[in-house]
């Protein structure tokens, strides 16, 4: 089965980055779509595709991925149905039906959407009543057939949305590969999400530019971006990696990592590489970003995944993962534009292992400083300043196959740990990182009890939002 579905989702025809439907064949080779008889041109195909849509609704636990593609061959068809018309087999023309029932062209071209119709010779005309009498007699130009499987299509909405089923991880559309999310909700009320992005089957972490994401509900997302871009800076052209956000003085900040040189992991010792701190600036919490200072906030030592906290009173605190530099904390400048004093190292009460991608947030006057502790299993501690000193809790999530990135965030009465997962994606030899949500919940003593990774994820949030009103 899981061969069968990476065939179906990877022979999906992309128009212009837009998934559609289906060619009647495909190339055993290529996939793309494939000539068949004769008159059975190279083409999107309204009927074969129905059977294509039918199987992906029939199944019981949709990935994001086939539940982009089914929504995807749904639009298709609306865009693409004739109404007001009907057809005889053999007519060399469409006649006026006020009362018919909507009408798809059996073959489109690709790229266009127009109607095409081949004949014996190979030609291939706009026009059915151009083809051969014989041809127009002996085939079925049009179809129906459509409007059932857009009849099904509604109900598998209503129960998508009823059951939450597979929107974890989120599906962001368009089959964007994020990762490192950095989670806040800003005086809208909408949550929003600022990411990494990650090249299609990327070989390593050779990223250009950072995306924002939006949603009421936590279900449906909107895309924003690139909202800022490696093309955009003087002093860094690669590595994009992940990012924070902060709104004060009415103007809302992006801190970024970038970097420049080469990181040789077959021999280390020969890499180039070098990565530090930059901020932007925005009027909107979507961008465009613009780079504020042109250049980092400083360049020793190498820095990256930051995380900036403002306090209640206004005070911004940052914190990294630094070159043989972790567990630091730099007071910003009132204008978050530059640090105050030196970097200060913290008292993390005698713990102190790999680290990477902090995140500090503060509930009921207790600071949290959290971390993917060894890079991949979700950690944290507890403090009474934001500086410390900090005492070890625990673990908040176990490992899974690779590293991990997240944020915590309170969000209309509940509490939400985003983080990202590497899995199987079609079309890709490797895993690839996918931005996913959880609830998360704390002891009557402040503690943050384990997080699950589930397939549901916070798709159910409208529904609790509700009941708890």
């Amino acid at each position: 089965m899981e061969l069968a579905l990476d065939c179906v989702l990877k022979t999906q025809v992309k128009v212009n980055g837009e998934l559609t439907v289906w060619g009647a064949q495909h190339d055993v080779k290529t996939l793309a779509p494939a000539k068949a008889r004769a008159y059975e041109m190279v083409s999107l195909t309204s009927s074969e595709s129905v059977w294509m849509l039918e199987f992906l609704m029939e199944l019981e636990k949709p990935s994001p991925d086939i539940i982009q593609s089914i929504h995807a061959a749904a639009k298709w068809y609306e865009q693409t149905k004739i109404i007001g018309k009907t057809w005889v087999r053999g007519a060399n023309q469409l006649t006026d039906d006020a009362n018919a029932p909507a009408l798809w062209s059996r073959f489109y071209e690709i790229g266009t959407n127009k109607p095409i119709f081949g004949d014996r010779d190979d030609s291939i005309y706009y026009e059915v009543g151009k083809v051969s009498e014989e041809r127009r007699a002996g085939y079925a130009w049009f179809t129906t057939s459509p409007n059932n499987v857009l009849k099904k299509y509604q109900k598998w909405k209503k129960k998508i949305a009823q059951f939450g089923i597979a929107k974890n991880p989120l599906n962001f559309g368009n089959n964007i590969r994020t990762a490192d999310p950095s989670a806040h909700v800003w005086n809208d009320g909408k949550m929003y999400l600022y990411t990494s992005h990650d090249e299609e089957c990327q070989e390593d972490f050779h990223m250009k530019d950072w995306y924002a994401f939006s949603s009421k509900d936590l279900v449906n997302w909107k895309t924003h971006g690139p909202i800022l871009s490696i093309n955009d800076l003087t002093w860094a052209d690669n590595f994009a990696w992940a990012p924070d956000a902060a709104y004060k003085n009415g103007k809302y900040y992006l801190i970024f990592p970038a970097g420049t040189g080469f990181k040789d992991r077959v021999n280390p010792e020969k890499s180039t590489k070098w990565m530090g701190l930059g901020i932007a600036v925005s009027d909107s919490p979507t961008g465009p970003f613009k780079d504020a200072i042109g250049k980092p906030l400083w360049t020793t030592p190498y820095a990256n995944d930051p995380s900036l906290f403002v306090d209640d009173d206004g005070k911004a605190y940052l914190y990294f993962h630094g070159m043989n530099a972790d567990y630091q904390v730099a007071e910003m400048a009132e204008d978050l534009l530059s640090i105050n004093g030196e970097l200060q190292k913290m008292d993390m009460g005698g713990y102190e292992p790999k680290m990477e991608g902090p995140w500090v947030f503060k509930r009921k006057g207790i600071y949290y400083f959290t971390m993917p502790e060894n890079n991949r299993t979700l950690s944290y501690y507890t403090s009474r300043s934001p500086k410390g000193p900090w005492q070890y809790q625990g673990v908040i999530m176990d490992e899974e196959n690779g590293n991990n990135h997240h944020s915590i965030v309170e969000h209309k009465g509940h509490w939400i740990l985003f983080y990202h997962r590497w899995l199987d994606t079609p079309g890709c030899h490797k895993k690839q990182r996918h931005v996913a949500a959880e609830y998360l919940f704390f002891t009557d003593d402040g503690k943050i009890q384990k997080v699950k990774r589930t397939q549901q994820g916070v798709s159910d949030f409208s529904r609790r939002i509700k009941n708890l009103n």
